[in-house]
């Protein structure tokens, strides 16, 4: 099974949050991160120091595997262990050698990674391309699309005229909070999306992961961005089961202060 988390632009760290969802997914093993992001990848190089994570085996090695892999032998010799349990397959860090990797990854594994019921791939496709063929393919496979996204009004315009959201391909919307921003249930109304979360504004913490990842411990754990990011991934979990258990009317926003008018001049 699939789940595909891209952005629209500005910035709003689907990397951050794949990683995340990955490492508190609740079942141990079962879920697999894969940066599938055109751009090139990051983790390699923002991890080497804290989890002495590289290039290889990764993308490339996935890539390389014949068609017909079964995806447990796709799993232990395309990824690397981190933490207790995340697994990642690490792209290259440039644009060239990720992209072409990502090509044979749709043309020979995507349908085999979508159709397995046992792990969970989590794709990072990083910033949307309009009419981009790949994120079209990733999407299309995915059994929950999800669309990252700020909440103000800059954040809302780059999705409301995307054809990917007309086309159906975003079907649910993660909210970075920002203390100026619009309330999750507008954001949602206005772009025709089911809210599944709003994460935190949480510079420091987000700084502690970004650099020490599954190693940041348990007063990451405890901060907002944590927290909000454990039950992500929890409702993920419970939506790969149930896609129709978690719905805008359900999911519950992250929110520290009460509801602000803000213009929509």
């Amino acid at each position: 099974m699939i789940i595909t988390i891209h952005h629209p632009g500005g910035a709003p760290g689907s990397t951050t949050i794949a990683s995340l969802i990955a490492h508190y997914w609740p079942t141990p093993g079962a879920s697999t991160l894969i940066e599938a992001d055109p751009a090139g990848g990051v983790l390699a190089a923002r991890w080497q120091t804290a989890h002495n994570l590289h290039h290889e085996p990764g993308l490339l090695t996935l890539a390389a595997a014949r068609t017909g892999t079964p995806n447990g032998d796709l799993v232990d010799t395309c990824t690397q262990t981190m933490g207790n349990h995340s697994r990642i397959v690490a792209a290259p860090p440039t644009p060239l050698a990720s992209a072409a990797a990502i090509d044979v990854m749709i043309d020979r594994h995507l349908a085999a990674l979508a159709d397995d019921p046992e792990h969970v791939f989590i794709l990072d496709l990083g910033r949307t391309e309009l009419g981009n063929p790949r994120t079209i393919a990733c999407t299309e496979a995915a059994t929950i699309r999800v669309i990252v996204t700020g909440n103000r009004l800059e954040d809302i315009n780059r999705i409301i005229n995307d054809p990917h959201r007309k086309a159906g391909l975003f079907q649910r919307l993660v909210i970075r909070d920002h203390p100026n921003g619009y309330q999750p249930h507008e954001v949602a109304k206005r772009l025709g999306i089911s809210h599944l979360a709003t994460l935190p504004t949480d510079p420091a913490a987000a700084h502690r992961w970004d650099v020490d990842g599954p190693k940041a411990g348990r007063r990451f754990d405890r901060a907002p961005l944590g927290q909000a990011a454990e039950t992500l991934s929890h409702d993920l979990a419970r939506l790969m089961n149930a896609p129709t258990a978690i719905d805008a009317g359900t999911a519950a926003p992250w929110r520290s202060r009460p509801p602000v008018e803000v213009s929509h001049g």
